[in-house]
């Protein structure tokens, strides 16, 4: 269609209404979020892990109202260091879905934050737990 171009680069079909993109390797997925949030802005964040499409966060007026496929959007917002390259694509979008996100948006980072948190913790444990040799049962 007329409103793509393709990126020199990537060799990837961008459509026209992308504001801004690029890769998360350099900083983290929550400093993009807050500054989308800081900035008031208006579109559709989609994120893309090694070329598999990820979570796609909708923000109206810098507050996150819906997002679609967000099972990793926690995951993706602690971890540090990105494995494969973890691409961002930030939309002019004029139709928005019915807000599901009833919270502030620094709230709902905050939640999503501590829910990963406690996960990674359980997960920790878990292994942990398997790890751990079996009891000594003490000869008298």
């Amino acid at each position: 269609s007329g409103r793509d171009y393709v990126d020199a680069r990537s060799g990837r079909k961008l459509d026209r209404r992308v504001k801004f993109f690029g890769g998360l390797n350099e900083f983290a997925l929550i400093t993009l979020v807050q500054f989308l949030h800081q900035e008031k802005q208006n579109g559709l964040l989609m994120l893309e892990e090694g070329q598999q499409p990820g979570p796609r966060i909708y923000f109206r007026n810098g507050e996150i109202i819906h997002v679609v496929d967000g099972e990793s959007l926690g995951e993706l917002l602690t971890r540090q260091i990105h494995d494969q390259s973890l691409f961002f694509y930030f939309h002019h979008e004029t139709e928005f879905p019915e807000r599901t996100i009833q919270k502030s948006t620094p709230t709902y980072l905050i939640e999503l934050c501590q829910d990963q948190d406690e996960k990674s913790r359980n997960g920790a444990m878990t292994q942990t737990t398997r790890l751990a040799p079996p009891d000594v049962i003490a000869r008298s």
